[in-house]
């Protein structure tokens, strides 16, 4: 039995200071970890890749020029320009230049009348597909008209055309990581995924630009500076926001299943 009478002693052991990390340890769980996770990646990349830039422009100048040895193109020429802003002086421009005639009026009735073709035909199609090739058609055929106010040969410029796209290319390339960190950042929590996903979209760029520009000289060569306007909007910007939007799309779905 406990006597009733007895005093029980309770030995009472202080407990040992907290470290820093332990009093702050809280913030690094949760969404406090997740947005210095992201910020963390994002900075990381970015600097990455402007580091990366020099070598970048190796390779695309190395492609282009085996690109044009390879298709024998004895009046094709890579040319490649610093830019002018004081700021961005590092940054360079690499654009391909082959002669390009101004078009004749044979050529302009027969980009007016493949318009034309184009935006009759497209009455034959299902509707999401007519409305956008009509207004391509109407598109092509008002810039074909605008290019008779023009002087001769001074608006057709292939080597602007192309750099133009060297410019896009870039700077979406380096705005990628940044653009990630508002998007993909915020579904997904896999940091190894985090920077996958933005590493294949950044490969993409890089990769597909030389073939880009070599694509837009030669089809602006064969069809005059007429299909300039035109190739822009279609395979130009767009075309490269519509195949990063498809990498992103994809990488989005390696997180269902896997959480």
């Amino acid at each position: 039995m406990i006597d009733p009478d007895a005093t029980i002693m309770v030995s009472v052991t202080a407990a040992p200071p907290r470290s820093f990390y332990q009093r702050h340890r809280h913030l690094l769980r949760g969404r406090m970890a997740q947005f210095a996770m992201a910020l963390l990646i994002t900075s990381g990349l970015t600097l990455l890749l402007w580091q990366l830039l020099p070598l970048i422009y190796r390779f695309w100048n190395h492609s282009l020029s085996q690109l044009l040895s390879g298709l024998a193109l004895d009046d094709a020429q890579r040319v490649t320009l610093s830019i002018s802003t004081p700021a961005w002086r590092h940054l360079e421009s690499v654009a391909i230049s082959l002669p390009l005639a101004a078009p004749s009026l044979a050529t302009l009735a027969a980009h007016l009348s493949g318009a034309t073709l184009v935006y009759l035909l497209a009455a034959h199609l299902n509707a999401p597909f007519r409305a956008p090739l009509r207004l391509l058609a109407v598109f092509h055929g008002f810039t074909a008209l605008a290019s008779l106010a023009l002087p001769n040969g001074a608006a057709y410029s292939i080597e602007e055309h192309t750099r133009v796209l060297n410019l896009f290319t870039q700077g979406l390339l380096l705005l990628l990581p940044v653009v990630m960190a508002f998007t993909h950042y915020i579904v997904e929590r896999s940091n190894e995924r985090r920077i996958l996903a933005t590493v294949l979209i950044a490969s993409y760029l890089i990769a597909a630009l030389p073939i880009k520009l070599l694509a837009h000289a030669l089809l602006i060569q064969a069809a005059s500076g007429l299909a300039m306007p035109t190739l822009f909007l279609v395979c130009g910007p767009a075309f490269d926001i519509l195949a990063v939007t498809a990498i992103y799309a994809w990488a989005v779905t390696w997180r269902h299943g896997t959480q």
